[in-house]
């Protein structure tokens, strides 16, 4: 709803989300929701990324401290 809010279309971006906590499957439900073409996931820990990767089969790991293109 807040990203509703502030007028942010989704359509055909590419979001990074920086860290695996507990609220990115969440974001991730929602940015795919409102049509992210491309969802990529950097953590410090891999493992936590890969938990969430086997989740969202479809989204792209990067190791910590790439930084991709995204929108």
């Amino acid at each position: 709803n807040a990203i509703k809010k502030i007028n942010f279309d989704f359509k055909n971006k590419k979001v990074f989300i920086l860290g695996a906590g507990g609220v990115v499957p969440s974001i991730i439900y929602a940015a795919m929701k409102m049509g992210s073409t491309e969802i990529i996931i950097s953590n410090r820990t891999k493992e936590k990324a890969e938990k969430i990767k086997n989740i969202f089969d479809h989204i792209k790991l990067i190791n910590w401290g790439e930084v991709p293109n995204f929108d």
